[in-house]
């Protein structure tokens, strides 16, 4: 009957140091999903700032120009610049059909 004993309170000794080591990684796997959530959530903002800002400082800068006379290099940036906010505008669209 001891051995019995022995087997099960080693067995149980087992269990319980499974048990901790499942909790203590479901509690390192929730402070990860806090992190990215956070990351994500930052991401987010600064995107959606750019999707209301660069838009409306492109044609600023694009209507400026139009006012002096820019180096090329310049107006190829400001034309590069339509460009991407044209892309960001049909990628928005895509994602929200």
């Amino acid at each position: 009957m001891s051995q019995e004993r022995w087997r099960l309170t080693e067995a149980e000794e087992r269990h319980q140091a499974m048990e901790k080591q499942m909790k203590d990684y479901i509690m390192e796997q929730e402070e990860v999903v806090r992190h990215w959530k956070i990351t994500f959530s930052q991401l987010a903002a600064l995107a959606n700032e750019a999707i209301v800002n660069v838009p409306r400082m492109v044609y600023d800068a694009d209507m400026m120009a139009q006012f002096c006379n820019p180096p090329e290099e310049i107006r190829i940036f400001i034309n590069h610049c339509k460009w991407l906010v044209g892309e960001m505008k049909t990628l928005i669209a895509c994602a929200r059909d």
